[in-house]
């Protein structure tokens, strides 16, 4: 099952160590080192002084905050060789080689930061989740996505996702989705992808849709229950195109329930028999950090709305 994970990446444990070929590989270059530091000594004649990480982290600091996704660096108060990259994921840096290299006798410094800058650029693209073809959309509660946005505040910069209201007590917010996680998707991200927020909607839904195609149907106990990839059964609600067939299917108007994002539940909406066990079902499984709702929900001209 895949995880949520966090956009402060320190709370969400997903902390990646940059990887070895930091030390020699040159992928395409996105930003290039500037500063006093390096200016002055490049230009000296005399034997280039030591740098200290303090000097160092001066000229990474500007270069990394300009790549598309970094929000911020933390220093490590107890190691002044190792900070964090606040991105996608927590992506930490120990400079303990590279200022070995950079105060070698006849170091190009300039040369070597500028190396190191663009792997770090790699690095921090290659966790980047957040592309057009990766959005889709989920439900989940108010109350989860603000304690989320609380939680992954950094600084005065708030974390303020892409989200708009579903049904009381829940809302629809987008995600970017890959291979082992799903992550929220911040409101700041949309000029990176040269969207605004409709139209990250419109995108992750015609990528649920798709997604949806994958979707595992089966009875259980005289209803039909869906599931889709352990974490988008939710998501099935903003997928106009499937319900005309489930209805058919049942030969009734739906109801159904999202007690938690695992699963989804269906039942006739006019058979008194089915609405019991939904009503049933929707109060026990209701239950732990992935629940949504106990209400039934049905369509009323095209909108999902609770049983009163």
């Amino acid at each position: 099952m895949k995880k949520i994970i966090c956009l402060l990446l320190g709370l969400a444990g997903f902390a990646a160590t940059l990887p070895a070929h930091a030390q020699s590989s040159t992928p395409q270059a996105v930003a290039t080192t500037s500063g006093a530091v390096l200016q002055t000594n490049r230009r000296s004649t005399r034997r280039l002084g030591p740098l200290s990480y303090e000097d160092i982290i001066a000229n990474l600091r500007g270069p990394i905050s300009s790549m598309p996704s970094v929000r911020g660096i933390i220093l490590d108060n107890e190691n002044p060789a190792k900070f964090r990259i606040i991105a996608s994921r927590s992506i930490e840096i120990d400079l303990t080689n590279l200022r070995e290299r950079l105060n070698r006798p006849n170091a190009n410094r300039s040369e070597e930061l500028d190396k190191y800058i663009r792997v770090i650029s790699l690095t921090v693209r290659e966790y980047d989740p957040f592309k057009r073809e990766a959005l889709r959309v989920v439900i989940r509660t108010s109350a989860a996505l603000n304690e989320f946005e609380q939680e992954t505040a950094f600084g005065s910069d708030a974390n303020i996702l892409v989200r708009r209201p579903f049904i009381a007590g829940l809302e629809e917010v987008v995600v970017a989705d890959s291979p082992t996680s799903i992550a929220f998707m911040p409101q700041s991200r949309l000029a990176d992808l040269n969207l605004s927020a409709d139209e990250a909607f419109v995108i992750g839904e015609a990528n649920t849709a798709e997604l949806a195609r994958s979707a595992r149907w089966f009875e259980e106990n005289g209803l039909l229950v869906a599931e889709l990839d352990g974490a988008y059964a939710s998501s099935l609600l903003k997928v106009d195109g499937i319900w005309a067939g489930v209805s058919a299917r049942l030969e009734a108007p739906v109801a159904i329930i999202i007690p938690n994002r695992e699963r989804l539940v269906i039942g006739r909406a006019n058979n008194a028999d089915d609405i019991r066990k939904l009503g049933e079902l929707a109060t026990t499984e209701t239950t732990g950090p992935h629940a949504l709702t106990n209400k039934i929900l049905v369509q009323n001209q095209g909108q999902w709305v609770e049983i009163p």
